[in-house]
Order: structure tokens, then C-alpha cells, then sequence
């Protein structure tokens, strides 16, 4: 695949000079994306020497980049880390690919998000994701999401019922 770095890890723009695309090979394993420079990088020895080159996916999210419009089969990886990646696959088949193997990985083996802080701070922080894997089977894992959802949902729900008056101030 061809990959293209747009947003480094802590969310800084990728410098122009970087933000080319580069051909790799890549093979998934448990929670991390190991790019190789060739075919032969797939050999276990090198997996070690390869962590220059390796996206952690830990709750990470794939989708079909359909604002991109110069280049054909192309999906966005926006991972934990604020990075984001543009990958482009020879064919739609390989992009659906891709974008479904990630996003179950990530569903399935991503660790429960940490319960946000609560302080009198008035900056915004970003959740906790820890980067270990899950604990859960996948049975269990799914049911943890749907009651995420759920919570989402109902939190979501108050929020729509009770906004704010107007004129109030912001945080």
C-alpha cells in the first residue's frame, strides 16, 4: 500500500516536506501496524528493528476518505495519538479490506477508555485510552460497547433536553 502521513502523532501538521506518499508493505499484528520497506520486512527477526515504522491502533478509527479526491481507494487511519494517515490500496475490494480488519482489531482488542478526571480545570483534556489490550472475550467486549452506548446515548439525550440558557458563558 501507499501511505501518506498528514497529521503526526500530538496532533502537529506533518511538515510539507514529509508528507509525501510512500510505498509499503504492511502487516498487522494484535494492536500495532508494522509498515515494511519490502517483502522480506515480514520476517518475525525484524519486527523488533521495525518500531521506527510501526503505527500503534490501539482505538483507532478507519474510514473511507471520500473528501480525498487524487488518488483512488484511499482510507483514513486517525489513531489515539491525534496522528492521522492516508492509505491507498490497488483496489475497492482491498480498501474495504483494510478499513473492516482495523476496525475490528481495534473494537475488539482496544482496552476500555479510562473514566475522564474531574477538576475545576477550564482546559479541555482529551480521555485517557490506554494502549494495552482488552481483558474481555469478545462476547463481553461487544456487550462493554452497546452499554457505552447506551450511556452515550442517555448523556446525550439530558444534554439535548437541558441546554444551556443563553448568554451563558463557555468554559
Amino acid at each position: 500500500v501507499m501511505r501518506k502521513c498528514c497529521v503526526e502523532p500530538n496532533g502537529k501538521k506533518t511538515p510539507l516536506g514529509k508528507r509525501g506518499w510512500k510505498m509499503y508493505y504492511c502487516t498487522l499484528r494484535d494492536l500495532v501496524l508494522y509498515l515494511h520497506k519490502d517483502e522480506h520486512g515480514f520476517r518475525k527477526t525484524q519486527f523488533s528493528d521495525n518500531l521506527h515504522n510501526a503505527i500503534r491502533i490501539h482505538h483507532s478509527m478507519a474510514t473511507k476518505a471520500n473528501d480525498y479526491t487524487k488518488k483512488l481507494h484511499v482510507f483514513r487511519l486517525e489513531t489515539a495519538d491525534q496522528a492521522v494517515y492516508l492509505f491507498q490500496t490497488s483496489d475497492s475490494k482491498e480498501l474495504q479490506s483494510w478499513i473492516d480488519t482495523i476496525n475490528f482489531v481495534c473494537a475488539s482488542f482496544s482496552a476500555q477508555p479510562l473514566p475522564g478526571a474531574v477538576g475545576s480545570q477550564k482546559k479541555f483534556q482529551r480521555p485517557l485510552l490506554p494502549s494495552s489490550l482488552t481483558k474481555l472475550n469478545l462476547r463481553e467486549q461487544l456487550r462493554d460497547h452497546e452499554t457505552m452506548v447506551q450511556r452515550l446515548e442517555v448523556e446525550l439525550e439530558s444534554h439535548r433536553k437541558h441546554p444551556p440558557e443563553r448568554g451563558a458563558k463557555q468554559l
